[in-house]
């Protein structure tokens, strides 16, 4: 796997650091989720299993998940400071309710449009990528399937927490 794909799904990390900033109005918690998985994907699961990730059509569908949410995501921050964004990145970045009315995902703590259909892509491919490496894993430490059948898991609380939020 090339440095490149490493390092970027774990960019997000830096804004989210600094949540008082007011730059990225998640909440702590969801924030603080959404950056441990990925972690976990890149470098538990991706850098330590190329042979079982990289092949999978499920690391393709991961890439383009987070990829696009994020182009949206850091695109709308960008052209928002400025006033300059258009109707359709506010589209793309807002819940729709009604013509010309719009839930801010900022203020109502509802998901962006774009959330619906890459969220159940995005955790449908970590969860399978990281269920494809249990038995490799095994073949290094008999360690290694607990904590990622626990990592599996959690993804069941951590899904619920995400979509309600």
């Amino acid at each position: 796997m090339p440095p490149l794909v490493r390092q970027c799904p774990v960019l997000p990390i830096v804004p989210r650091t600094d949540l008082n900033s007011g730059i990225i109005k998640s909440p702590v918690s969801t924030t603080a989720l959404q950056v441990v998985t990925r972690v976990i994907q890149v470098w538990m699961v991706w850098y330590s299993f190329p042979q079982s990730t990289a092949a999978s059509h499920a690391y393709l569908a991961l890439l383009l998940a987070w990829s696009v949410a994020d182009t949206i995501r850091y695109l709308y921050l960008v052209f928002n400071m400025h006033g300059k964004a258009s109707k359709g990145l506010v589209w793309l970045r807002y819940v729709t309710i009604g013509p010309g009315k719009w839930i801010s995902t900022l203020s109502n703590h509802q998901s962006y449009t774009m959330f619906y259909p890459l969220y159940p892509i995005g955790i449908g491919a970590e969860w399978w990528l990281l269920y494809r490496t249990i038995s490799p894993g095994s073949q290094i430490s008999p360690m290694i399937p607990p904590i990622f059948y626990f990592c599996l898991m959690l993804y069941i609380p951590g899904k619920r927490h995400c979509m309600s939020w």
